[in-house]
């Protein structure tokens, strides 16, 4: 059976070449401190973020939910006196959000530790004497704390859940110097359903986790003897058992953040490669569910791209993010690729200071969200960022009245069809174009009497289109459509 979703955004074809990616909102959000988010999931209605406060010398974890509107419901913070990290965020089937992240007592704060670590930064933080805890919670969707429990000398970093209520969640465990792969499954009130740990080598530092709709582990790391690091995907069954694992090498350091499952269960990890301590380039790797490598690809903006966040859209598209700059200074990176690999464009976000972008993630049209922090170039003082983007390029948004509209409806049928209402009879000319305007197929050219019509698109492949409409009073409209088979 196959799909057709319709994307209900009317836009003009003649303004194509002139705009580049919309952005739908921004917001910034300022607690009187300074404040970074760090992990995103979308989820229905909901957004949830997690992050950091630094209102004093220590450092607060803190969590906000939002609507996709961008509209903030409520924030949360906790402290335990030590230095708090939310590190990742999840929204579950009923709307409460649960977050991972950990606490530990740093000399002083240290935000450079929401960045990628690179082996040396690693071997610094770990040599102080610390007390250090992993941190889960649960929020209920109103923003009460359900649960909240600790697990001494283990480091939270990434979080999911299944629609059982189930949470997953990713880390580091710490033995003396050695660090091995956490992985742990909480049942919904928080209690330890199994955990495992993983050594390969001296150091393995647990990041990103995801699930499949078979209810399937990814989860990527680095793995390495503090003097390089190299990539670790892993693949284990709901119970804990290991299907697969996989090491990747390009350079010196390949540092592992980001991880998303596309719809086929391949595995999207995204990294930040260099084979130096001067440059450092964004990369990405794609491995479909059996573990085989499907392609890798590395993208050098400027002297030092890193991404720390990967999401996948129903069409298979994925979405990364991160930071591109130089000299300390970043912009926010975003960047939409097929699922081939092939870049289909990039956005920056941020001003004069330092901006990052830190993870991704679509809500249920495709939009891609991220988040991260934004510095003011006068305070120099940061505060949470989380913008939406559309996910298509090539035109800009108008009113919704344009000479014909194409009906918010799917249609199943073994031949894919779509519904294209209207309002008047006349001659009309109907074209299905890609995304740089480019006619893919002439649908109609002729009299349509006004009401609903039925068009074909059965000979095309899966992908991103606009219907462009040419009606009778020389108006034309574009329709943005998705085309899933």
């Amino acid at each position: 059976m196959r799909t057709i979703t319709l994307a209900m955004l009317v836009c003009f074809l003649a303004t194509a070449a002139a705009s580049g990616v919309d952005t739908l909102w921004v917001r910034k959000l300022d607690l009187g401190s300074d404040e970074a988010g760090v992990g995103i999931d979308s989820r229905g209605d909901a957004i949830a973020v997690a992050g950091y406060a630094w209102p004093s010398s220590t450092i607060d974890w803190l969590v906000a939910k939002l609507n996709q509107s961008g509209n903030v419901i409520w924030t949360r913070t906790y402290d335990s006196e030590l230095q708090d990290f939310a590190y990742d965020a999840c929204v579950d089937s009923d709307g409460a959000v649960l977050v991972a992240g950990f606490a530990q007592n740093l000399g002083s704060a240290d935000p450079n530790i929401l960045r990628p670590r690179g082996p040396d930064q690693v071997r610094q933080t770990l040599s102080r004497p610390q007390s250090l805890y992993a941190l889960t919670a649960k929020y209920g969707s109103g923003g009460d704390l359900e649960w909240l429990r600790s697990d001494s000398n283990c480091l939270a970093i990434g979080i999911a859940a299944d629609s059982a209520g189930n949470s997953y969640v990713s880390g580091t465990y710490l033995t003396d110097m050695d660090l091995d792969l956490w992985l742990v499954k909480f049942s919904p009130v928080g209690e330890t359903v199994w955990t495992r740990t993983f050594d390969f080598a001296p150091a393995e530092i647990g990041y990103r986790i995801a699930l499949d709709d078979s209810g399937n582990i990814a989860a990527c790391a680095y793995v390495g003897d503090f003097t390089t690091f190299d990539i670790l995907v892993l693949k284990l069954t709901p119970d804990g058992d290991t299907v697969w694992t996989r090491v990747y090498d390009r350079a010196a350091n390949d540092a592992p953040c980001g991880l998303a499952i596309d719809r086929n269960g391949s595995i999207v990890v995204t990294a930040t490669t260099s084979k130096d301590t001067t440059t450092s380039d964004a990369l990405v790797l794609k491995y479909d569910s059996s573990g085989v490598l499907v392609w890798d690809e590395v993208f050098d903006y400027d002297v030092d791209d890193g991404l720390t966040g990967a999401a996948c859209d129903s069409a298979g598209d994925i979405y990364v993010a991160g930071y591109t700059g130089a000299d300390d200074l970043y912009d926010c990176l975003t960047m939409k690729l097929d699922s081939a690999g092939t870049l289909l464009w990039t956005a920056t976000y941020g001003g004069p200071d330092t901006d990052a972008a830190s993870d991704v993630a679509c809500d249920t049209d495709g939009n891609p969200i991220i988040t991260g922090f934004v510095v003011d170039p006068v305070t120099f003082g940061s505060d949470l960022l989380v913008a939406k983007y559309s996910p298509f390029t090539g035109v800009t948004e108008s009113p919704r009245s344009g000479p014909a509209s194409v009906a918010a409806r799917s249609i199943l049928t073994a031949a894919p069809d779509f519904i294209l209402s209207v309002p008047c009879p006349g001659r009309y000319e109907i074209r299905l174009c890609d995304l740089a305007g480019r006619t893919r197929q002439q649908l109609h050219h002729g009299l349509l009497n006004e009401g609903a019509h039925r068009f074909s698109l059965a000979v095309q492949p899966s992908g991103h289109y606009f219907v462009r409409v040419a009606a009778p009073d020389g108006g034309v409209s574009c329709q943005k459509l998705v085309l899933v088979k």
